[in-house]
């Protein structure tokens, strides 16, 4: 095997990988989460938080929030950091967006997500002051991010990997 054999399989195998992953996401979403909606929300939005929370760039802000329900000390011994400002969609807009002309829409869309989930029950959204709401887990994204991740821990790269 040549090296551009090898670093055409590794390519490949990252590819399965993020495919699995992207696949048991949404089907978690469907069986954990989806499978009892909100009665408080009309069909429209059930649909339209749906659908916003199936894009696959949601797992990441579902990360970032379920890391500040850890402890001090278990970030400390697992060598994690904390975010240094308390997470609300415009604190995080200005940390992920690609440049400063791109905060306006960052916010918007980590605020659609903060909606979302947190009709869903993923997250709380805590109001500090009226334009301050900040961002906290959920024992249903603990339990939703356990599952995704055990589903993947045994067979990350699912059957695709292995045609």
């Amino acid at each position: 095997m040549t090296d551009k054999d090898r670093e055409i399989k590794e390519i490949f195998r990252v590819a399965a990988t993020l495919i699995k992953w992207r696949d048991d996401y949404v089907d978690l979403l469907k069986t954990m989460v989806f499978a009892d909606p909100p009665s408080h929300l009309y069909e429209k939005e059930k649909r339209k938080y749906e659908n916003f929370l199936k894009d696959y760039d949601c797992l990441s802000l579902f990360f970032l929030v379920w890391k500040e329900s850890l402890t001090d000390e278990e970030l400390t011994r697992l060598e994690i950091t904390r975010s240094p400002f308390p997470l609300n969609a415009h604190r995080l807009a200005v940390e992920l967006a690609e440049s400063p002309k791109d905060v306006a829409k960052t916010t918007s869309y980590i605020r659609t997500f903060s909606l979302a989930a947190s009709a869903y029950g993923l997250i709380n959204r805590a109001a500090e002051r009226s334009t301050l709401v900040k961002l906290e887990p959920t024992p249903l994204l603990h339990r939703f991010l356990a599952a995704l991740v055990k589903r993947n821990s045994a067979d990350p790269c699912g059957p695709i990997a292995r045609r």
